[in-house]
């Protein structure tokens, strides 16, 4: 687990995992701070592409998120098909284990920590998003009282985030509020779910116990609104009431805005000091959480400007067309500031990076080469190599430092990893037969290709000494010839010739039917094998794909050279080869 390398991260250590997401510490090595590390999950019917491509959508708009009570989130990224996030490490401990640990806290706490989480609310709906699954889970409380949100994963109004499961697990569901298992989620419903936090801190328990999801969804909307008091008896009765109007069953029974709510925190800070409310005083005893119902009270207590129109006093520099155009000249300096570097420059920047012994220069050349390479420009065949090499250096670099966690990395991964060490243990034929394994189940065009190409390379250093034909039709030959085998010992000298050949030709497009040829072949020779070893007769070979009858073929000897070619004048394509090929 220690010292796994996700990208330019280091993990550290686990901090803690549910069934849709881990988290980890993590070390970010360039800039030298702790970060979180957030591994997410999403629905089957979303591919990777597609996933990561709204996760970086998602992160742009969190990255502008600013708030004291807010983790920040520095970006996301994929490491072996699996997206994470990376953002601010809060050290602290959870909400949830502080309720777990203590059962209940005391009224100035509630109030405390609820305040602030009404204020990260009011910054969130400030920005015309919502949390739609605020839990305990979520906050964080540091050693001085607090209160930060390290998941702040955020939904416009009324839509379903792209990656919420339709039916959410009991544990979460306990905290959504009754509409939004049929809705998407609201301002309404990060009330509710604010209000279940303030049962729970204040009672010890929560108002609909997590049952099945069904009964739990009937139950919040057909009972009425809990009354915390009747479990806690030394409950403020203004407490009482604001946590039951915050669970109102019906979204239009709760309080106006976040806005109110705060204030109502407030108020109630006051009225804990002075035993009355100096807003209520003030405003004639109103209520800021029915700021909705009062409007002309409300405007003038949340401190809301008149309506009423104001002959304009400023200078010019001042007024709304110098502004806009301003504002409009500021953005066009900014895009063409942001505008990305020349291809040419990246791919000249790439260089120096797959050069260097650095395995986060690796991962950021492999960034900016898939960005090139996908772009189709006359640099996309060497943005495809380097992309290539940065990858496989990393690979190795992993194999080489040994797999501390395998949670990390794809089977393909584990593979590779698993063939490394047989292969430096001197175990070769358990290393070429995985590594033969990765070569015929990896797309060798695919995402994996870097396993691909760096199997197949390490097989051929390992692969026994046998020159092979350098013409398709040669080759086409040899395969022919090996499959005639009939004794154990020519079975597995024709096993080596065709592993070989499959290897060392697959992915390549002009000996595609001497792989085909090669594979089926192989297939023939193990089951040949395994009938030897069980005493029953050998399955008849019959003719390979493109090729006369074995009685019309030129025969291939010792060096593997055609009877009926010319070597010399190289017939067929096929310059003299050196080496045996007979068992």
């Amino acid at each position: 687990m220690e010292n796994t390398r996700v990208g330019p991260f280091l993990i550290v250590k686990r901090l803690g995992k549910n069934r849709r997401q881990q988290v980890f510490h993590a070390q970010q090595t360039e800039q030298q701070r702790d970060v979180a590390l957030k591994f997410i999950q999403w629905p089957a019917k979303v591919t990777l592409e597609q996933a990561l491509e709204k996760v970086q959508r998602e992160v742009v708009r969190l990255k502008e998120l600013r708030h004291e009570n807010l983790a920040r989130t520095y970006g996301a990224g994929v490491h072996e098909e699996k997206i994470f996030f990376a953002s601010e490490l809060i050290k602290g401990e959870s909400l949830a284990a502080i309720l777990t640990r203590r059962g209940r806290l005391t009224t100035d706490l509630v109030v405390e920590y609820g305040g602030q989480i009404a204020e990260i609310l009011r910054y969130i709906h400030s920005e015309k998003l919502v949390l739609g699954r605020l839990t305990p889970e979520k906050l964080m409380v540091t050693a001085d009282h607090k209160v930060k949100l390290i998941d702040p994963r955020v939904a416009r109004p009324n839509r379903r985030r792209w990656d919420a499961p339709k039916r959410p697990q009991p544990e979460v569901a306990a905290y959504l509020a009754p509409e939004q298992f049929t809705e998407g989620p609201s301002a309404n419903a990060d009330f509710y779910s604010l209000g279940v936090i303030l049962y729970e801190m204040t009672a010890g328990q929560l108002p609909v116990e997590p049952d099945t999801t069904g009964r739990m969804i009937r139950n919040k909307k057909n009972l009425a609104s809990p009354s915390v008091g009747e479990q806690v008896m030394e409950c403020p009765v203004w407490l009482d009431k604001m946590i039951a109007q915050l669970l109102e069953p019906k979204p239009k029974h709760r309080p106006y805005s976040a806005n109110a709510i705060v204030l109502a925190f407030d108020e109630i800070k006051k009225l804990d000091t002075t035993k009355k409310g100096a807003a209520a005083h003030i405003a004639g005893n109103f209520n800021p959480l029915n700021a909705g119902r009062d409007k002309s009270e409300a405007k003038r207590v949340l401190g809301k400007k008149s309506s009423a129109r104001q002959e304009p006093t400023e200078p010019f520099y001042q007024t709304i067309p110098f502004l806009v155009g301003s504002l409009i000249l500021i953005a066009f300096l900014a895009i063409w500031l942001a505008l990305p570097p020349n291809a040419g420059d990246l791919v000249v920047s790439a260089r120096t990076l797959v050069a260097s012994a650095n395995p986060v220069d690796w991962e950021t050349a492999a960034e900016s080469m898939k960005r090139v390479k996908e772009s189709k420009s006359k640099f996309a065949p060497e943005a495809e190599e380097l992309y290539l090499q940065a990858k496989r250096n990393a690979l190795l670099d992993l194999a080489k430092r040994g797999m501390k966690n395998r949670t990390f990395h794809s089977p393909a991964t584990r593979t590779f990893v698993d063939a490394f060490a047989f292969e430096q243990d001197g175990e070769t034929e358990q290393a070429k037969a995985l590594y033969v394994e990765l070569v015929r189940t990896i797309d060798s065009a695919g995402s994996k290709a870097h396993i691909y190409h760096e199997a197949k390379a390490r097989f051929g250093k390992m692969a026994d000494k046998i020159d092979l034909p350098r013409s398709e039709k040669m080759l086409l030959v040899l395969v022919e010839q090996v499959k005639q085998a009939r004794n154990e010992r020519e079975l597995l000298f024709a096993k080596r010739v065709l592993t070989k050949i499959y290897v060392e030709k697959s992915g390549e497009p002009e000996f595609e039917d001497v792989v085909d040829a090669a594979k089926e072949t192989l297939d023939l020779v193990q089951q040949n094998l395994e009938l030897l070893a069980d005493g029953k007769p050998l399955r008849p070979a019959t003719a390979t794909k493109n090729l006369e009858s074995a009685s019309e073929l030129p025969s291939v000897d010792s060096a593997g050279q055609s009877e009926k070619a010319n070597p010399a004048s190289g017939e067929d394509g096929a310059p003299p080869a050196s080496g045996s090929i007979s068992p």
